[in-house]
């Protein structure tokens, strides 16, 4: 038998938004070859999520605009992707936790 969770929408903006500037931080360290990051740029499309939600507006108009949103770490993430990053609690629970070998699979010399 599966489990069933009901999700508030600041446990799907915080799902989505761990998992969107985890990979934006492993896109960006890949892209220097291992050096340190000067300064992480996080996530257009989270920072789009978290800024919607905190100024109180509906989640569907927050998902839409945040799906419509460019940036450079997520150019072809379709709405139905975002949907399933927002129910995918892995990374939130890997970030509370330290696990870096999930958070920054490529990093570690792990392929998911």
């Amino acid at each position: 038998m599966s489990e069933f969770r009901l999700y508030t929408t600041e446990e799907k903006v915080q799902n989505a938004c761990h998992r969107l500037n985890a990979e934006a931080y492993e896109k960006q360290v890949l892209a220097v070859k291992g050096w340190k990051l000067k300064q992480f740029n996080p996530c257009a499309k989270a920072e789009q999520l978290m800024a919607a939600i905190r100024k109180g507006d509906h989640f569907g108009t927050c998902h839409m605009r945040a799906a419509q949103t460019h940036c450079e770490c997520h150019p072809s993430l379709t709405e139905a992707q975002l949907m399933a990053y927002e129910y995918d609690e892995t990374y939130k629970l890997a970030n509370f936790a330290g696990d870096h070998k999930t958070l920054y699979p490529r990093l570690y010399g792990r392929t998911a």
